[in-house]
């Protein structure tokens, strides 16, 4: 681009591959067995000599560029993945020499979205520079043919737990449907301080984020350095099983600490426990991820080299609507070796650090 104005850099680049998938442990085709107490063997999985390796067929198109002799610069890329043969681990009809055994799944997991990453040199001089990164990522995913016999197969996963609702299942993976589509009871409001819930489940909403975004800064002034990362996610739902059970509006009656939403709504001590898209929220959120401040000392005396002290910080903010610990759900509420997603229950919050310090050589 050594004649153009604008771009000091500018490529585009297309790739295309079938990847298999490690995520699944060596001999699953055949009979496996372990040693228990006492020298006992027994059978941990039933073969199946019909087997077929998963495989991702994908595709990228993608942009890189720079302007204003690098000072901008950023990348885009679309990306489209199918995933067929899906291997999954099924329980085994009883009886049976053993409780499992690997399958591939009759579908289609689709996978499709773009990332962009931007990059800003904003101010370059001798004595202060402002470096500004940014990257947005969109994915929408999408299980397609799971079907048998023409009609569509639903399995159902995500585990609520508490008393009065033990056993609940309240997610869905089922054809034409991201993976883990909220199965739900509809929430109808409250009649004489009970609430009100619908007598048969429906789909109500994605658990999966639709978008990944982040920022980076830097900023350094003479001797300061300052360095700030956050990010977050976003267009997705998370179920609070902790409202549904632990701090819901019954717990009053028993001296225990209650929700603050339950506490002001309409409903009363006497209310039942249920399962419901009442307990469905917005998961978006941002965070500030890290900070950190420096001041390079240099050389101290006869002995002390490269003398630099510092505060960093963790956790520093959130900005949420959740009314949970912490939006980033991290709790398996897996049914039958069907996975779970974004279902809050009892997790251990974020911690919160600052941290002082100093670095040098001798």
């Amino acid at each position: 681009m050594k004649q153009s104005k604008l771009f000091s850099n500018l490529g585009f680049r297309a790739t295309w591959g079938i990847t298999g998938s490690q995520e699944f442990p060596a001999g699953s085709s055949q009979e496996q067995f372990y040693f228990g107490s006492y020298n006992n063997a027994s059978q941990a999985n039933v073969a199946n000599p019909n087997l077929k390796w998963e495989q991702t067929n994908s595709y990228d198109l993608g942009l890189d560029f720079a302007l204003k002799n690098g000072r901008v610069w950023g990348t885009f890329d679309y990306y489209n993945k199918n995933t067929t043969n899906i291997l999954f681990q099924n329980s085994a009809i009883q009886p049976a020499p053993a409780t499992s055994y690997f399958i591939n799944l009759p579908a289609n997991l689709m996978n499709t979205g773009y990332e962009l990453s931007l990059g800003f040199n904003v101010i370059h001089h001798k004595d202060f520079n402002w470096d500004l990164t940014g990257y947005y990522a969109h994915n929408k995913n999408l299980l397609k043919n799971f079907t048998s016999n023409g009609a569509a197969i639903q399995i159902l996963t995500g585990q609520i737990s508490g008393q009065g609702v033990s056993g609940t299942l309240a997610q869905t993976i089922t054809n034409n449907m991201p993976i883990d589509e909220y199965w739900l009871k509809p929430f109808n409001g409250f009649v004489a301080g009970a609430q009100q819930i619908g007598a048969n489940p429906q789909f109500a909403g994605d658990p999966n984020p639709h978008s990944n975004y982040g920022i980076s800064t830097t900023l350094n002034y003479k001797k300061f350095t300052l360095t700030i990362n956050g990010g977050g996610a976003g267009g997705y739902l998370i179920y609070n099983n902790n409202a549904t059970n632990i701090s819901n509006i019954s717990g009053i009656t028993g001296g225990r600490n209650i929700d603050k939403n339950a506490y002001n709504s309409a409903e009363l001590p006497s209310s039942g426990v249920g399962a419901s898209t009442r307990f469905l929220e917005s998961g978006n959120f941002f965070k500030i991820r890290n900070s950190s401040l420096s001041y390079n000392i240099g050389n101290a005396g006869k002995y002390v080299k490269n003398l630099r002290a510092f505060v960093t910080g963790s956790n520093l903010l959130v900005i949420t609507k959740y009314t949970g610990f912490d939006p980033e759900v991290n709790v398996d509420k897996s049914s039958g070796n069907y996975p779970s997603r974004s279902i809050d229950y009892l997790p251990y919050p974020t911690s919160r650090t600052i941290t002082f310090g100093v670095n040098f050589s001798l």
